[in-house]
């Protein structure tokens, strides 16, 4: 996409990506039906990665199954594309 590349499975501060694009220092996560009902452990992820300089964007396995076309514009603008 873009040109870019994306690691899968990347560690940054010890917390594990699902996928890294190391040039833009941004992060995208997956998840499934399963999710922290608060979103604490997103939070407290989100702040430390942050302070590393690395942002997180998140989608739901639902939104990549059924909405493919408007993840990637969402990842597309988050890469500045």
């Amino acid at each position: 996409m873009l040109g870019l590349k994306f690691r899968r499975r990347h560690s940054v501060n010890g917390y594990v990506i699902a996928f890294y694009c190391i040039s833009k220092q941004l992060g995208i996560e997956l998840r499934g039906s399963v999710v922290d009902e608060d979103g604490e452990f997103d939070s407290y992820k989100d702040l430390t990665l942050a302070g590393a300089g690395v942002r997180i964007i998140r989608f739901t396995n639902s939104e990549v199954r059924y909405q493919l076309p408007k993840v990637l514009d969402r990842i597309r603008i988050a890469c500045g594309g």
